[in-house]
This record gives C-alpha cells, sequence and structure tokens, in this order.
C-alpha cells in the first residue's frame, strides 16, 4: 500500500516535487481472485485440459505479480483458443485493470476492450463479461455514457441467473454512476455579482478571498446532487439485499450516510456489516469511524483496533505511518527507523498526543483512524489504484478533519486559467485557522488534486501545523489548568516536587445544569520517552453553586533526578467538561555541602502553623497557580535554604535581595516594600531606576537544622498591571556563596485575591 504522502511528497518549504505514480500492492491478489473465480466451471466449458492448463498457469503468474507474464500466457490461449471466451474475458481483464485513465493508458485500454468484446461475443448473455466491460468504459471519457448500458444489461442477465455476487457487482458500479453525479453537485455554488469565476491563485495569496468570495460573490444551490443520492441509495440497498457482505456497496451507502449525518442509519449499516463479514477489515474501521462519531469513543477504540489486526501488513503500515502528520524533516527521520524503532515511535507520539489521561481512551488517535476511515470511505479512486488516504484530499482531511466550510463551483468552459477549464473546483476553507485549501477534479471521476501552488502550500501549511484536532469534542471544551512548580527537598534530602494547580472549576462547568456533581482530578508524570513514571487519581464530590472560581490542589512526588513531563487534568464525567495543564520539567540532584534554594513559591497568603517552622509543612500556604496577582494585592513568597554554613557558635548569617523588574510594559514607576515575616529586617534597601531591590541581612542558630524555611510578603503597591519578574538572591555571608532563584507573576486587574 502507498504510505499517505506519496501523493504530496514535497520539499519543507517552495517547490514541488512531481507526484509519484502509486503502487499496486494488493492488485495482483484480488485479480488473480478475479482470474480464479470461473475455473471451476471450466470443464463443462472446455473439455482440452491444456486450455485449462494456460488458465491455472495466468492465475498463479498473475498472483505472484508477473502481470506481464498472465498476459502473455493468456495470449498464447487466446490463440491457441480463439473460441475459449474465458481467455479472452482474463485477458481483457488483466488489462483493464491494469489501466489507468491517462491517455498513455489508451493502447492498453483499447486491448482489453477488444478481449472483452470478443469474449462477449462468444457468451453475449455472461453478466460478468458485460460487468468488466462496463467498468472499462468508465476509464475512457468518450464512452462513459454506454457504461451504464452495459451495466443495466448485466443486471438483467445476473438476476435471470440468479447470481448474487454479480448482481451486487453491477447494482454497485450503477450507484456508483449516481454517486458521482452527486458529488459533482455536492455543496454547490453559483457565482453571483461581478466575480467571473472564482481565482484559486488569489486564495493562495490572501486568506481573506476564500471567505469573501463564498460570502459575498456565491450563492448555494439547494438540493444540488439529492436526486442521485436518492437513486445512489437505492442501488446500494439493492446491491446489499443480494449480497449482505458486499464491501464496496457497504461502502458506498455508508458514505452517503455520513455525509448526510444520518448516523444510527449509518451505524446500523456498519454494525451489520461487521456481524456478516467478521474478518473485515473495511467493515471494522466503518464501524469505528460511526462510533466515533456518536460518542462512543471505548466501541470505537476497540472496533479501530480490530480493523488494523485485520488488515494485510501492508495497509496496516500505511494507516499506521506516521509521516502524514509530522513536518518533512520529522516524517524523514522517521522513515529511516527499522520497523521496531517506528513501532516505538508511534507509542511515543500517541502517548505524548493523547489529551486527556483521566479517560479511558485516546481521543487523538482516535480521531486519526476515523479520519482515515472516512477518507478511505469517500476518495478511494479504484480505475486509479488509489486509496482515500493517498489521495490530496484525504491526506488534508486526515491532518486537519472536516472543512468546517467545504464548497464546489462548475467547471470553466472558456478562459481564465487552463487548468480549471473542464475540472470542477473545490474548495475547503478552515477559518480558525487561515487554512484554505483549492482542488481541481475531472466530472464522473472521484479524484481531485491540489490546484496549482497548493502542493507547496499544503506542505507549508504542514511545517506550521502538521496536525490538527480542533473537531475532537474534548478539546473544543478544554480549559487549562495553571500549575505552579516547586522543588524542596524531602527529610531524607532527596527531591520533591510539588505541584500547585488551580483548577478552574466554576468556569470548566458554567452552563452545566446540575448543583453537585463528581470532579475527577489526576497527576500524570513520565519521562522523556513517554513511560510512566507516577500517576495519582482523585475522585470527589463538587458543589456547583459555590462562588469560588478556582479550586486548589496540591501534589506532592518524590522524583530521581532527570526530565519528566507533567500532567495535571480535571473531568466532570457527565458533561465530559474537562481541564488540563502539562509541561515538561527538569529535576537536578541536590547539591550537598554547598549552599542551595528551593523554588520559590508565589502565594496568595503564607503563614506558619507552628512556633518556629522548620519547614514547609509548618506553614499554611494559599497558593497562586496562575502567579497572577491584582494590582495592590500582597505577593507572599516562600522557599527554602540548604546548606547555610554556621559559624563556631552554631550561628547561621545570610543576606536576601529581592529584585523587582517590569517586563512587559512601560516602567511607569514601581514601589514595594516588605511586609509580614521580614517586617523587623535590618538593613532593609530599595534601589534601581528601571527596577526595585529590596535587601535584608538575617542570623539564627543553625543547629541540626538541614534547611531553614524564608518567608516574607512584597506590597507592590499601585504598580501597574503587566509581567514582572521577581528575583531571590541569598548570600551565606560565612562561606561567601550566592544561590539565586527567579519567578514570574502577573498583574492583572481583576486577578482573584
Amino acid at each position: 500500500m502507498v504510505p499517505i504522502l506519496l501523493v504530496v511528497s514535497i520539499a519543507r518549504k517552495g517547490k514541488a516535487r512531481s507526484r509519484p505514480k502509486p503502487r499496486r500492492s494488493g492488485l495482483f491478489r484480488a485479480l488473480a481472485l478475479a482470474m480464479a473465480w470461473p475455473l471451476s466451471t471450466l470443464a463443462a466449458q472446455e473439455q482440452d485440459t491444456s486450455a485449462s492448463t494456460l488458465l491455472v498457469t495466468a492465475a498463479e503468474l498473475a498472483s505472484r505479480g508477473d502481470t506481464a507474464a498472465a498476459i502473455s500466457t493468456l495470449g498464447r490461449a487466446t490463440r491457441r483458443f480463439p473460441g475459449l471466451a474465458e481467455a479472452h474475458y482474463h485477458r481483457g481483464l488483466l488489462l483493464s485493470r491494469m489501466a489507468g485513465t491517462a491517455l498513455s493508458d489508451h493502447m492498453r485500454r483499447a486491448e482489453a476492450k477488444r478481449d472483452l468484446e470478443r469474449a462477449l461475443e462468444l457468451d453475449r448473455h455472461n453478466p460478468r463479461y458485460l460487468l468488466e466491460l462496463g467498468r472499462l468504459r468508465l476509464k475512457m471519457p468518450f464512452l462513459r455514457i454506454e457504461a451504464g448500458r452495459l451495466f443495466r444489461r448485466a443486471e438483467e442477465e445476473a438476476r435471470a441467473r440468479n447470481d448474487a455476487a454479480v448482481l451486487a457487482d453491477v447494482e454497485t458500479e450503477l450507484a456508483d454512476i449516481h454517486v458521482r453525479r452527486a458529488d459533482n453537485a455536492q455543496n454547490r455554488r453559483i457565482v453571483t455579482g461581478g466575480a467571473l469565476r472564482f481565482d484559486p491563485n488569489q486564495a493562495l495569496a490572501d486568506w481573506r478571498y476564500a471567505q469573501n468570495f463564498i460570502t459575498e460573490q456565491s450563492s448555494a444551490v439547494e438540493d444540488a446532487g439529492e436526486q442521485d443520492r436518492r437513486r445512489a441509495e437505492d442501488y446500494f440497498r439493492a446491491a446489499l439485499t443480494a449480497l449482505s457482505t458486499h464491501q464496496a456497496a457497504a461502502s458506498g451507502l455508508l458514505g452517503l450516510l455520513y455525509d448526510a449525518a444520518r448516523f444510527e442509519e449509518y451505524l446500523g449499516v456498519a454494525r451489520r456489516l461487521a456481524r456478516d463479514a467478521p474478518s473485515s477489515a473495511l467493515a471494522q474501521l466503518a464501524l469505528g469511524l460511526g462510533l466515533a462519531r456518536t460518542g462512543r469513543d471505548a466501541e470505537a477504540a476497540a472496533a479501530l483496533d480490530s480493523a488494523l489486526a485485520l488488515m494485510p501488513p501492508t495497509d496496516r503500515r500505511a494507516i499506521e505511518d506516521l509521516s502524514p502528520i509530522l513536518r518533512r524533516t520529522d516524517a524523514d527521520a522517521y522513515q529511516r527507523l527499522s520497523a521496531s524503532e517506528r513501532r516505538e515511535a508511534q507509542r511515543i507520539y500517541w502517548a505524548g498526543s493523547d489529551p486527556l489521561r483521566l479517560t479511558a481512551v485516546n481521543e487523538h488517535r482516535i480521531e486519526h483512524l476515523a479520519r482515515v476511515a472516512y477518507a478511505n470511505i469517500r476518495y478511494t479512486a479504484p480505475e486509479l489504484h488509489l486509496r482515500g488516504w493517498e489521495t490530496d484530499r484525504g491526506v488534508i482531511y486526515i491532518r486537519y478533519g472536516p472543512p468546517p466550510v467545504a464548497v464546489s463551483f462548475a467547471p470553466n468552459t472558456e478562459g481564465g486559467n487552463p487548468e480549471q477549464i473542464g475540472k470542477i473546483t473545490t474548495v475547503w476553507w478552515y477559518p480558525e485557522r487561515r487554512l484554505r485549501f483549492v482542488f481541481y477534479g475531472t466530472p464522473g471521476y472521484n479524484v481531485a488534486r491540489f490546484s496549482g501552488d497548493f502542493l507547496a502550500y499544503a506542505e507549508d501549511a504542514r511545517y506550521a501545523a502538521p496536525v490538527r484536532y480542533d473537531n475532537v469534542p474534548v478539546n473544543e471544551a478544554l480549559d487549562s489548568i495553571p500549575v505552579q512548580v516547586a522543588r524542596f527537598r524531602d527529610p531524607r534530602g532527596a527531591p520533591s516536587v510539588v505541584f500547585f494547580a488551580g483548577i478552574p472549576v466554576a468556569h470548566m462547568l458554567s452552563g452545566i445544569d446540575l448543583t453537585r456533581s463528581t470532579l475527577q482530578t489526576g497527576i500524570f508524570i513520565s519521562d522523556r520517552l513517554e513511560r510512566d513514571i507516577f500517576q495519582r487519581r482523585r475522585e470527589e464530590p463538587v458543589d456547583l453553586s459555590e462562588e469560588r472560581q478556582f479550586e486548589s490542589r496540591t501534589f506532592e512526588v518524590a522524583l530521581d533526578p532527570g526530565e519528566y513531563r507533567y500532567r495535571l487534568e480535571a473531568l466532570e464525567p457527565t458533561s465530559r467538561r474537562a481541564a488540563r495543564g502539562a509541561a515538561m520539567l527538569e529535576v537536578g540532584a541536590p547539591r550537598t555541602g554547598v549552599l542551595d534554594l528551593s523554588d520559590v513559591v508565589l502565594a496568595n497568603n503564607i503563614a506558619p502553623r507552628t512556633e518556629p517552622p522548620r519547614d514547609r509543612r509548618d506553614f499554611f500556604i494559599d497558593p497562586n497557580p496562575a502567579q497572577t496577582f491584582a494590582p495592590g494585592q500582597r505577593v507572599h513568597l516562600y522557599w527554602e535554604i540548604y546548606g547555610l554554613r554556621p559559624d563556631s557558635a552554631g550561628v547561621g548569617s545570610y543576606t536576601v535581595s529581592v529584585t523587582i523588574r517590569l517586563q512587559s510594559i512601560e516602567r511607569r514607576g514601581v514601589v514595594a516594600r516588605l511586609v509580614g515575616g521580614a517586617a523587623d529586617a535590618i538593613g532593609t534597601t530599595g534601589e534601581g531606576d528601571d527596577r526595585v531591590t529590596l535587601a535584608y541581612a538575617s542570623e539564627l542558630a543553625v543547629g541540626d537544622r538541614d534547611r531553614v524555611p524564608e518567608y516574607l510578603a512584597v506590597d507592590l503597591g499601585d504598580s501597574p498591571e503587566g509581567l514582572y519578574s521577581m528575583e531571590i538572591s541569598v548570600q551565606d555571608r560565612h562561606s561567601r556563596q550566592t544561590v539565586v532563584r527567579t519567578r514570574s507573576l502577573h498583574l492583572v486587574r481583576g486577578a482573584r485575591r
């Protein structure tokens, strides 16, 4: 199977490379099966065993992928046995299936036509011969209308022979004719006002053009293609009545139901197909799509995983390939990995992409596979041997999901861009991301390719945003959890990390018609390879009538030195409203025998619980996870000093300086003073022009202490709103060692006090 991005294989930016032709893996197996179908009846049709041997040999050659030898063998059969219809049919079948729609395939199509017509002369009522000749007509632009006539003849003959398999094939082909007519008119708009046509070059140059043209210079055509959609649905249902496991008919019907948002009907068809064809990967893939779109995530995950397990290795590798949703340089590096390394890369990618660990499933992975399933249903082009996920539209759909705005314009018959003449113009517009994509497609074919330089534009968009999951429900209402992280030492001197999280309960659950609910919270810590290191979950009742806007949660975790990724999450399971805070974290090894500081905690209030306090647990701390304060609000600080060197009398002496700088706006005068725990500090000073520095000295008996807790409050007076940095510097006056820690804080009017 073709890797998904072969159709858009271009440099990271700039010029586009030529599109490689799709590979045809899997086609030979299908051809061999098609050829093997009538061999069981061959003896009744032809007594000469050498004819049978030639047909069997050709089928074996085709199954091994040696198509040229298979065609040559069938050629010998037609010459030795000119009256053997099966030899002509199979040779025409091979040539027809190998031929595309391009002008370069004209001779192959003509040769296939001669063989299929000769087979039909020898057996005029064979429905399969009529079917294959009709399929060949679909690849011949000037003979496509005749295909419908051949299919209707094949339908009559299949009914007369009570041949359910052929009848289902024929009904599906008739349905496809109407589907393509309907697709030609799907989302159709007509140009109004003074515009002559939609200009893709202007759409490429200006992101506003697509939106303005659609809303101001065009109008929708009501019920465009609706009659053809109804006819197609009737034919698909007739095909499934003839053969309930007919996957092409089921896929076509599912595409119609999906686009009409008839999801419960969609699920009914998908469930029946999965029941009747339990080994079908396509059935499970389609079922997973329907379950995902109806919010049944756990069932969807099971169906999609079943689909992957049932797929041939080539198809599974193509679908699991991360290349389409990575930047080009990352995709190239990914492609150079071994098979086992790719599997590990996939695990790491999806673990890091999981939007919410509190849920039982990975919503982003489900959405990715659901998009692949939809692309397979709607954009597959058998006549070009392209699976839906390999096409230009399929790749964009997989990266960015359903376009919020999708329109099409009728083909131009004259003037304008030569590329547009005779082609349907399809425009996809993603307003929030200002992304737009323009495709051209020949009427009657299920293929649309990037217009002009949109192939290169798609690559630039991929560099900026390789993939987006904006349409995933959990993301639509995902709130943010501010987290303040502080690294301390536990009583044994090992690293201990405290996470102060502010869960915006009232904002997160606003508009929910509940007075009480359950709130799930959790902390999840993994290493750089997304291996779980620590997790803790909580579940508690919450009163939604409370006025308190933030609910603070504190988690303390012992971690070895290293690099980690943490997540703080909250979820209300009924509404599925959620919030999340996540970032990378580095934990260093404790520095023994030298002066060291913990991180500085910014809080709304700090007060000792006992006197004298010995460490953080002896304090009441009301943390400020967002590190955001209102103008005039006191900023409380807490930190711990480690490794303070006492003098011979056991007394430690140190100097503290607090420097406050205004970072983000023009300084309008910063007035600050120390209050609270350092109110009686000796030698407090203020200095500086573009900053304020407050300093004091302190002495205390160290004794057997391994740490000294320090706390104070800073009153920023009438300082303006903006971003500030707060630098804490501690100097041990005996060892002359100095350590500095820095925190940022915001002053925002209206911040919670």
